[in-house]
């Protein structure tokens, strides 16, 4: 296939120093004006992601990837894939924007090079944007890379054929042996009944267009014996047919559960619920062989922040409403199913969404109670003009647009139930809310066609949400009580929950393991309270807490963390703690409840797949006196599985400590802040989703050496230093002249992630050897903070999103909160030179009012993400100016109005003219003109008519 546009370079400064250094560079802000489609495309509809990819080398600068389409396509028909691609170690770059095709192979010849790892994930593409990334896979090309053999594949191996319902068939096979031919892209179904010919097979399919290998073949007929069989296709052909095997169907079949985690949700929508709160809905993933469904995992993100949990709610919903926390923002979510085998993989994002008031009821469904009854809901108009909600009416629309009302419910009810309705043929209603004084706006129509099979017993998602989870537990704390258990403390979510806390789920991870663990999924208590037991000594655990609500979880609290003590000292404060202690029973609920995931855990050994073998060839350097450069190879077997590594290293002889995790494509990781005086050694493992393999060899980085070594190891750090150049210039536009060296200290010293970048690129450099001294400023906790030329809101961006900052500050300034401190501070950024109207040449362009450029904002995603990039602390207003207020809607005048139905809609002509017998339309309507839908004093708009009451017109 032939490439097109250029590869996107990658990389990008990091998110903490563009919070501080706010002011953009021009050409940046160009590049994006230009492209603004890209940033449009994660919208609600968006494919799932696709599966079963892999990569080949097939020359020594040629690589093929082939993949299978995603089992749900969003909605929509994929249009065409998008490909990344990167060297090990290094950062993706897009080398196919769009394939704009369905084919699921892609042939990259494009600037491969000779002896190079590559590692690619590809995304599926329809009308609604770009799908999540596939895992990935990996490539190496080597002199000795070759094409494939242009034949078709070899027999699928190993058919076994399911009963799993009365009706349906389950087929499991192996992939044919390579045979170096091009990659199966798909395979052919065939069945037959097992008394009849050979030659009587027919079609289940003639390409399932998957490299999956299992097919569900349905329709069959109960207590019939079918014969089976499975040919692999390529781009060649299709190969011979597999082996036979029969299966019968029957009253009794039934599928087997497996220990899988469910797929994704697919069709993540937000829309506005209120001015302060968005609803959330999606559907269900699509059934697997794992249990089901238990529960709903719901996060969230703003604009280009971290996601983060919003609630946790029960598999009998799939709708949430999200009270947001700043509602002057835009949000987007993604949803991940859970079940006994454990969390699936997230959702596609939703697109981004900002709260806004509603002036109709919305989220309006119908769902089938019986073959004559059905069932509305909807959602409130948030906006009520200061009144409030005395009834909701149901209209009964039909087919020529004419409305009825067919009845009411309650001004707080939010359902209502259609009786005696005809079975067969469709019937249309709408929702409208009456005030006081008024009625809203007409709800978007619904529509429903009900049969005589249609039951109370139909699933249909309705408008009802989850809603209110408990708020996120706060001071937790982490206490090590011996070499084998530590204890938790937190307190109560208090007002920040909507629901009445039952339980709390425990999580831990051990080290610096990637994924948290159960402790405990629900202490089924609101004690606040809880004993980990059975650790490992000298092991720091971290912890996180979640309050729960029956069905509801709620966000987790700060992470808490402690160190098990030795054995010795474990068993003397074990000695010292046993006569008295009385908190044994909830520490053996612990301890059960973490033998309880273990035994899990082992039961499910035996449904796992193959653990991927250790990695090779682990290699330590000593580049500098404080860096070791660590590489390494794939393992033999297993590597296209791998999801990550986990580099283990430890000092002169001690306990090994989780150093980092690589992901699945990296080779290579520098190990800076090493002590030049001390020897490291280091071991890593490869892990995929069935667990971790074996350790690789061990490699070591001796010390720098004893009494001179260490100074010789500093000289030689200083003479490549001074080789190197001025430090101030190894990274383009850092240190940023605009931010103080105060700022950049601060950050050094509360953001973990800033402080590990700069570790990594300036090992041998303390920070301010490379930002300068910082000033001590009299009367301020810290050294010039807050800088007068950061903004407000950037600073509680940061109290916001940055755990490490927000420690720094709450025990800085434990009785003042960020406003309090900060202040105005940045309110003299202007003065100081940082007017926002001349940060990008031409913009805002003189000759484009505000309200073009605040409509723009609100309506076009690519301007809106270039805007809040270029300008972090400033709303839209504050560099456009104040728009006018949008002007009115021209609304026509009421005769000329209904003058038009009346000539225009034969349909309502006849309704008119019999339902005011024959009466002149401008005699009804009168000569008055106002605006249509406004009435005159007594009298209310009722059938789209001002009437003084029922049998007003008469």
């Amino acid at each position: 296939m032939e490439q097109g546009a250029g590869r996107q370079g990658g990389g990008g400064g990091r998110a903490a120093v563009r919070a501080v250094a706010v002011a953009a560079a021009a050409v940046a802000a160009a590049v994006l004006l230009s492209a603004p489609h890209a940033a449009q495309w994660a919208e609600a509809d968006a494919p799932d992601r696709p599966t079963d990819l892999t990569a080949v080398d097939v020359s020594p600068t040629g690589i093929d990837l082939s993949w299978s389409a995603p089992s749900n396509d969003g909605g929509g028909e994929i249009t065409g894939y998008k490909i990344e691609r990167k060297e090990a170690g290094k950062e993706y770059a897009v080398i196919e924007r769009d394939t704009d095709s369905e084919s699921t192979t892609y042939e990259d010849r494009d600037g491969i090079k000779t002896g190079t790892t590559y590692v690619y994930k590809v995304s599926a593409i329809n009308d609604d944007g770009v799908g999540s990334s596939s895992t990935e896979a990996t490539a190496r090309t080597t002199e000795s890379s070759r094409g494939y053999e242009q034949v078709a594949p070899k027999k699928p191996r190993s058919l076994t054929a399911d009963d799993i319902s009365d009706s349906e068939v389950r087929l499991e096979w192996e992939a044919p042996t390579d045979n170096d031919s091009p990659p199966v892209t798909g395979y052919k179904i065939e069945y037959k009944e097992s008394d009849e010919d050979d030659d009587e097979y027919e079609e289940a399919s003639s390409n399932t267009g998957s490299a999956r290998t299992e097919y569900t073949v349905d329709d069959l007929d109960e207590d019939t014996e079918y014969t089976f069989r499975v040919s692999a296709i390529n781009s060649v052909g299709t190969g011979d047919p597999s082996s036979e095997a029969t299966a019968t169907p029957t009253e009794e079949s039934t599928a087997e559960v497996e220990a899988v985690r469910p797929g994704s949700p697919s069709r993540v929508s937000a829309a506005p619920a209120s001015d302060t709160s968005l609803y959330v809905k999606w559907a269900a993933p699509a059934g697997n062989r794992g249990p089901g469904v238990t529960a709903y995992l719901i996060e969230y993100k703003q604009k280009s922040g971290e996601w983060q949990m919003a609630a946790e709610v029960g598999a009998g919903t799939t709708a949430f409403i999200h009270d947001v926390p700043n509602p002057k923002t835009s949000y987007s979510y993604r949803v991940a199913a859970r079940n006994d085998a454990g969390l699936g993989a997230p959702s596609a994002a939703s697109g981004s969404v900002k709260p806004e008031h509603t002036n109709k009821p919305t989220q309006v469904t119908i769902t089938a109670l019986s073959p004559t009854s059905a069932r509305l809901e909807w959602l409130p108009p948030s906006a009520t003009f200061g009144q409030s909600i005395t009834q909701f009416e149901i209209l009964k629309i039909f087919s020529n647009g004419v409305s009825d009302k067919h009845g009411s419910a309650g001004g707080r009810d939010t359902s209502y139930t259609i009786r005696d309705l005809r079975t067969g043929g469709e019937h249309q209603f709408a929702v409208k809310a009456k005030f006081s004084a008024g009625a809203s706006d007409v709800s978007e129509t619904v529509s429903i066609t009900l049969t005589a099979e249609s039951s109370k017993g139909a699933s249909a998602a309705g408008a009802a949400a989850a809603k209110s989870p408990p708020g996120k537990p706060g001071n937790a704390r982490a206490t090590a009580a011996s070499h084998e258990r530590i204890d938790l403390t937190w307190s109560d979510p208090g007002s920040g929950g909507g629901s009445a806390v039952t339980g709390y789920r425990i999580e831990f991870k051990a080290g610096d393991a990637g994924r948290f663990e159960t402790a405990e999924a629900d202490t089924g208590s609101a004690a606040r309270s809880y004993s980990h037991t059975g650790l490992e000594p000298e092991t720091r655990y971290t912890y996180r807490v979640n309050a729960i609500s029956g069905p509801l979880v709620g966000p987790p609290s700060d992470e808490a963390t402690a160190t098990t003590l030795d054995r010795a000292a474990g068993a003397a404060a074990a000695s010292t703690a046993a006569a008295g202690e009385s908190a044994g029973a909830q520490g053996g609920a612990g301890q059960a409840g973490a033998a309880g995931e273990s035994g899990s855990d082992a039961a499910q050994g035996a449904t796992k797949g193959p653990k991927p073998a250790p990695p090779r060839d682990l290699r330590a350097e000593r580049a500098t006196a404080q860096r070791a450069d660590l590489s390494w190879s794939e393992p033999a077997s297993g590597a296209d599985s791998i999801t990550s590594y986990r580099l283990e290293y430890r000092t002169d002889g001690g306990p090994y400590e989780v150093l980092a995790e690589p992901g699945a494509g990296e080779m290579s990781y520098p190990h800076a802040g090493l002590d030049p005086a001390s020897s490291y050694t280091y071991r890593l493992y490869a892990v995929n989703e069935n667990g971790q393999s074996r350790a690789s060899n061990t490699a070591s980085a001796p010390a720098a050496s004893g009494a001179g070594g260490a100074s010789a190891s500093a000289s030689e750090s200083d003479a490549a230093s001074a080789a190197a150049g001025d430090p101030r210039t190894r990274v383009p536009g850092f240190p940023d002249p605009e931010v103080g060296a105060e700022t950049y200290v601060l950050l050094y010293d509360t953001d973990a992630e800033f402080r590990a970048w700069f570790d990594e690129v300036f090992p041998e450099y303390e920070i301010a050897d490379v930002v300068g001294e910082p000033d001590e400023q009299a009367g301020s906790a810290t050294p010039t903070f807050p800088d007068p030329r950061v903004g407000l809101s950037v600073y509680l961006d940061l109290y916001e999103t940055d755990a490490g900052f927000r420690e720094w500050f709450d025990e800085t300034y434990p009785d003042s909160t960020v406003a309090e401190v900060v202040g105005g501070a940045g309110a003299s950024a202007a003065a100081a030179g940082d007017d926002p109207r001349e940060r990008v040449p031409g913009f805002p362009d003189p000759a484009t009012s505000a309200r073009e450029y605040v409509d723009r904002y609100d309506a076009d995603a690519g301007f809106r993400e270039w805007f809040d990039e270029t300008f972090p602390e400033y709303e839209i207003a504050d560099v456009v100016g104040e728009p006018e207020p949008a002007p009115p809607p021209e609304r026509p005048g009421r005769l000329d109005y209904y003058k038009g139905r009346y000539g225009e809609e034969p349909a309502y002509r006849a309704w008119f003219d019999s339902y005011f017998f024959g009466r002149a339309l401008a005699e009804v309507v009168g000569t008055v003109d106002r605006p249509y839908g406004e009435c005159g004093a007594g009298t209310s708009l009722r059938d789209g008519i001002c009437q003084v009451g029922p049998a007003a017109g008469k």
